[in-house]
Order: structure tokens, then C-alpha cells, then sequence
């Protein structure tokens, strides 16, 4: 028999057919109906390890009419053995053709070897995981790992036939039949129909055999094989001691913000029974001493607290609320006229070792701007007080500009030495967060 080339197709139209068969990765082997190799392509030369020549003519063993019974979609699989070469697992797909006008067998062999080590490699994976690996095909579980006896107690049979959903707490039961409704997922045969993600999530209690029950996390995976055939793989884990841990941990923290929540209510209590009591001694000194600024200040420390006791976070102050409340509470306790606030303060959560010492601070200079700009000589027809804090590109640091629309700061106040104690209070508190303290006469 000669060997096969363009010139066997005579006919222009048949030259593009022989391009399509010489280039296809398949193999391609056409065959006589007593099996005899008529034509053979370069893939199936080197599937078989031999030389065209070789070939042809020759009868491979091809169980060609099992294959075309068996049609398209369910192709024959069987096992070649190359010359000099190891052996290869190929899927043959048979079908009957005219070749030069005479019946014949087409075959195409697809090498399939690579995809059935990678599922042995998987499936051995699965076989020896702790986890409970489900794999889902044509919306049926066509395996599961055996270490469902190890996590729940179930053969593999009793598995297939309960699921996740019937095995769930009664409390979970329906989150989870919901997530799998959700995700696209038949929670009755577990199917491979996944959300566009390709990918599902959920944590639920699951009861064992024995009656007891468990924390655990599944996730399922779509998942695409070479043959191009979609699956659906569950992986269920035992999480119970994770979850156990968290549970205990967010007891934890609750008891912690309980016991904040307390201190903070005694400081409160505690800075407000000292503020009574330097009002009843300079109430008993009969006016001679005005101890105010004192009150002033203990009732600055104490507001932090207050908005520490009242705040689901009770380890920060939000400034916002925190200078607001404390400017509206200084000019309405301390200025005999009204004063207009512009407030322009961000919201922003500092601890209360930053808040304590900003607060003092405001609380000084909204002070000496009832006493001095206010109150004192030349005061302004409408008092205005405007307060600003904003964040700077670092988000660390913060600039807080305080001023009103009184008389300047006199000349003779001096920053670096200071004479008053509120000044020399302003100056070592804005030292002791850190900050540089500015003074802009206007």
C-alpha cells in the first residue's frame, strides 16, 4: 500500500480536508472494514511510536464498532503501547465514513493520559484527607472521601442519602439549605450548579452518628477537567475548636468592655464628687476665692469619661462630639454674654491619653477667651469663637486651630515663658502629646 499524501485528494475541494487532518493534535487512523489502516496522521504516528509506513496496512486492534455504538459522547477508553515508548490511555471515538468511495472506519484517538494521572494523583489526595471531600457531577455525588466516617460518623451510602441539610442543627438548618438555594445548589442532590463566582461558603453545626454535634466549614469549588466537563468539589473541615476559641475570645472582649464600661462610670462619678467639693469650699469661703477654673478642669477630664461610658467603644473619644459638648458647656457655664461657635471638628476616634490633655487645652483657651476677649477691655459687639480640627495627609497627625474676634493676645505673653498657669498648663500639655504650639496675633 502506498503511503498516503495531498495527491490522494485529487479535486481541489478535498485539498483543504487533507490540511485538517494532517494538522489535527488527535489522532486520526482511517480504516477499512476488515480493519486494515488506509490512512494515518502525523498525531497518530507519534501516539503508536511507529512510522507512517509501519502502519499502514497493518491491523491496530481498534474495537472500532464498540466505540460507534457507544457514539460521540461516550467514547471507548482504552490503553496503547507505543513502540520504545510507555504506555498511553487514549479515548477512541469510531465512526462510519466513505473513503475513496468505499465503506471505511474513521477513528479518532485522543491521548487522555496526562488528565487520568492527574485525577489518580487527585483522588489519592482525597482518599487519605482529613476533610470531607464530595465531588459533584450531572447533579449527583459521584464521590465522596472516606473520611466521612471519621468526621460524622456516616458510611458513604448513609451520606449520599442525608447530605449537609438534613445533618444540620435544627437552628442552622434552614442558613443552610438557604446558602445552597442561594448559591444555585439543589440542597436535595447537592448538584454542581455553582454562582457565577464558581465558588460557595458557609459554617454550620452538623450532627455526628452519635448524636453529638460539630462546627463545620464548607466550601465548594467549581471546577473544569480537561476533558472540559464542569464538576462541582465540596470540602468540608471540622472547625469546632476554631469557632469554640472565637466564641470564647468574644466573651472575652465583652467582659473587657463591661468592666471599661464600669471604670469609666466610677472615674466619672469620682471626678464629679471632687467637683462638688471644691464648689461647697469656695462656697463656704463666702466668694473670697473663685476656684472655677479648677471645677473647669476636673469637669473637662470627667466629660471624657462620660462619653467613654456611653460609647459602644470604650478605649476611644470621638473629638467631634467630645469638643463640641465641651466648648457649649464652657461659654454657657462661664460667659455672661452670648457666644456664636463655629465649630468645624472631623469626626475622629483618638484614646483617651490624646483626648484628655486636647480637651484641657481647648478648655483653657475657650477660658481666657470669655475672661480676656470677651468679658475684658474693648470686648466685641457679637463674641464669636471658632474651633477646627482636621486631619493631616498622614491621618496621624492633626491640626487644631482655636480663635475668637476679640482683642489680640497682648504682646507681653510670651510662649516659652509663660506667666499664667493656664498658658504654662497649655504649653506642657501640648508638649506632652507631642504637638507644636503656635501663637498668630491678628
Amino acid at each position: 500500500m502506498r503511503t498516503m499524501d495531498e495527491s490522494t485528494f485529487d479535486g481541489v475541494e478535498r485539498q483543504p480536508l487533507f490540511a485538517l487532518l494532517q494538522n489535527s493534535r488527535d489522532g486520526i487512523v482511517i480504516l477499512d472494514l476488515a480493519g486494515r489502516v488506509l490512512y494515518v496522521n502525523p498525531a497518530a504516528t507519534e501516539l503508536f511510536g511507529r512510522e507512517q509506513d509501519e502502519l499502514l496496512g497493518g491491523d491496530l486492534g481498534l474495537p472500532l464498532s464498540n466505540a460507534a455504538d457507544a457514539g460521540a459522547d461516550e467514547e471507548t477508553v482504552l490503553e496503547i503501547h507505543p513502540k520504545k515508548k510507555p504506555p498511553r490511555t487514549v479515548e477512541l471515538t469510531a465512526t462510519e465514513t466513505v473513503w475513496q468511495e468505499k465503506p471505511a472506519w474513521l477513528a479518532m484517538l485522543r491521548d487522555i493520559t496526562a488528565q487520568i494521572e492527574a485525577e489518580e494523583k487527585y483522588r489519592l489526595i482525597a482518599d487519605t484527607s482529613g476533610d470531607l471531600i464530595v465531588e459533584v457531577q450531572d447533579d449527583a455525588m459521584s464521590y465522596i472521601s472516606p473520611s466521612v466516617e471519621a468526621l460524622l460518623g456516616y458510611s458513604a451510602a448513609e451520606f449520599r442519602e442525608l447530605g449537609l441539610v438534613a445533618t444540620a442543627h435544627p437552628e442552622d438548618r434552614e442558613y443552610v439549605r438557604g446558602t445552597l438555594e442561594q448559591a444555585g445548589t439543589a440542597y436535595e442532590t447537592w448538584n454542581g450548579t455553582l454562582p457565577d463566582t464558581g465558588r460557595v461558603r458557609f459554617v454550620a453545626r452538623h450532627q455526628r452518628r452519635d448524636g453529638s454535634y460539630r462546627w463545620f466549614e464548607t466550601v465548594g469549588q467549581r471546577r473544569v477537567i480537561e476533558t472540559g466537563r464542569e464538576i462541582a468539589v465540596f470540602n468540608t473541615r471540622d472547625v469546632s475548636d476554631r469557632i469554640d476559641g472565637e466564641q470564647a475570645l468574644e466573651r472575652s472582649v465583652q467582659e473587657k468592655q463591661y468592666l471599661l464600661q464600669e471604670l469609666n462610670h466610677r472615674v466619672k462619678n469620682n471626678l464629679s464628687l471632687v467637683s462638688a467639693l471644691i464648689y461647697t469650699k469656695e462656697d463656704a469661703l463666702g466668694g473670697r476665692v473663685d476656684l472655677s477654673d479648677l471645677r473647669n478642669r476636673i469637669d473637662t477630664v470627667r466629660l471624657v469619661y462620660d462619653k467613654l461610658q456611653r460609647a459602644e467603644e470604650v478605649s476611644a473619644v470621638n473629638l467631634h462630639d467630645y469638643l463640641n459638648d465641651l466648648l457649649t458647656t464652657v461659654f454657657a457655664s462661664l460667659s455672661r454674654c452670648s457666644v456664636k461657635l463655629e465649630a468645624e471638628i472631623e469626626s475622629v476616634q483618638v484614646p483617651p491619653k490624646l483626648a484628655v490633655p486636647l480637651g484641657l487645652i481647648v478648655n483653657e483657651i475657650a477660658t481666657n477667651a470669655v475672661k480676656h476677649a470677651f468679658e475684658g477691655h474693648d470686648p466685641p459687639k457679637e463674641a464669636c469663637f471658632r474651633a477646627s480640627l482636621s486631619t493631616k495627609e498622614s491621618n496621624q497627625d492633626y491640626a487644631l486651630v482655636l480663635s475668637n474676634n476679640g482683642p489680640p493676645i497682648p504682646e507681653s505673653v510670651d510662649l516659652e515663658n509663660p506667666a499664667s498657669l493656664g498658658m504654662q498648663l497649655v504649653t506642657l500639655l501640648s508638649k506632652q502629646i507631642g504637638g507644636r504650639l503656635e501663637l498668630v496675633r491678628a
